[in-house]
């Protein structure tokens, strides 16, 4: 019989519309893959959409579960936000009791060797009677906003409340190397592993094409670094291969007008399936110059085989020596790409780069999987 794994995280899976989701499924994904039996638990705390929950049910199926507080929780809850503003910056705030209790219910029925949670807002959820437990971060939320360029409005916490919701775990998966260093100086003794996020090498066909491809969410992190390749790179580009062509896919679409855009770049918006969106090309960038967590675009790139340059912020914290080139000068980045459009032998020697880099990486996380649950 197949172990049970319980993932617990407050934001849907689906649509797959940001980096956060699909590190979930990938995770999901690796889980299966190794044989275990996964279950999906969505917290509905914010208020999850009609169709994200549907779409939720329709992938995950009876292996779904929701829970949300009652309506007087939210409410109290609301008014004490505004009330003592403090109270945002504590972990155990947006995490209701009766998750837990929930949660050990579904547990008598289910019997979980494993629970997977996601972020340290729902550390409180070391208190379920699951016997094997690990705290997947996402990111380190310690002075946060203070660390990030851009008008941030997330979560971010003191050092003492991060320090606190990673004490709780007997193991903490962080998503990239420098921020397992900082766990393990903000925790002494606290046993971190850097498990990045799993992937699948999707092999696609080369097109020779001089497309270069940009798939994003919309955060502003991530608008503001293609406003940076649209003023100083993508000029030079345009002037030397008049036929090259900027497609951008995802959410961060939504987030453009018309000063963006020029007859050599198109929009293609939201996919179900990001590889419909990569095979419109064999070159992808990552200009993000700012932000923390895994350098998810860089890394999905990598997976579908994409000769990738990227600002250096962009290479930061991955898996061993990913296959890429990072500038942060203009000139460079913009030669790079120039280098590697239509460029057939070079995409292929990249194709075979990416795939190895992705035995790899999958290889090490299944070993991390395997020795906690």
């Amino acid at each position: 019989m197949k172990k049970k794994i319980l993932i617990v995280a407050d934001t849907p899976t689906h649509p797959v519309i940001g980096g956060n989701r699909m590190c979930i499924l990938q995770n999901a994904h690796l889980l299966r893959e190794i044989g275990f039996e996964v279950f999906f638990l969505l917290y509905d705390f914010y208020g999850v959409m009609d169709s994200e929950k549907e779409d939720c049910k329709s992938f995950w199926g009876d292996h779904f579960f929701y829970f949300t507080p009652s309506g007087v929780y939210k409410s109290i809850h609301k008014i004490a936000s505004k009330l003592v503003p403090s109270l945002n910056r504590k972990v155990d705030f947006y995490c209701s009791d009766s998750l837990v209790s929930f949660i050990n219910k579904l547990h008598i029925r289910e019997n979980f060797e494993g629970l997977l949670v996601n972020y340290i807002w729902l550390s409180k959820l070391y208190k379920t009677n699951i016997p094997k437990k690990a705290l997947y971060t996402h990111d380190v939320f310690t002075n946060r906003a203070d660390r990030i360029t851009a008008n941030y409005k997330w979560m971010y916490f003191t050092p003492n409340q991060e320090a606190k919701a990673l004490h709780r775990f007997e193991n903490v998966l962080a998503i990239q190397q420098n921020e397992a260093v900082f766990f393990k100086l903000l925790v002494p003794g606290c046993k971190v592993y850097t498990i990045y996020s799993p992937v699948t090498y999707k092999s696609q066909p080369i097109t020779g094409n001089h497309n270069v491809l940009f798939f994003s969410g919309g955060g502003e992190l991530n608008v503001s670094g293609l406003e940076w390749y649209l003023h100083e790179i993508h000029p030079e580009i345009v002037k030397l291969v008049p036929d090259y062509t900027l497609c951008i896919g995802g959410k961060i679409c939504d987030c453009l007008n018309e000063h963006h855009i020029d007859k050599n770049i198109k929009l293609y918006g939201v996919y179900d399936n990001v590889a419909d969106f990569y095979q419109l090309g064999d070159v992808a960038i990552n200009p993000a110059y700012s932000g923390s967590g895994l350098k998810i675009k860089t890394i999905e790139a990598i997976s579908h085989g994409k000769y990738i340059v990227v600002h250096p912020h962009s290479a930061e914290g991955l898996y061993g020596q990913p296959p890429l080139i990072s500038s942060e000068d203009p000139e460079t980045f913009a030669q790079s790409l120039i280098s590697a459009l239509a460029n057939v032998s070079l995409i292929e020697r990249q194709k075979c780069k990416c795939r190895q880099y992705c035995e790899s990486m999958s290889g090490y996380i299944e070993t991390i999987y395997k020795s906690l649950f």
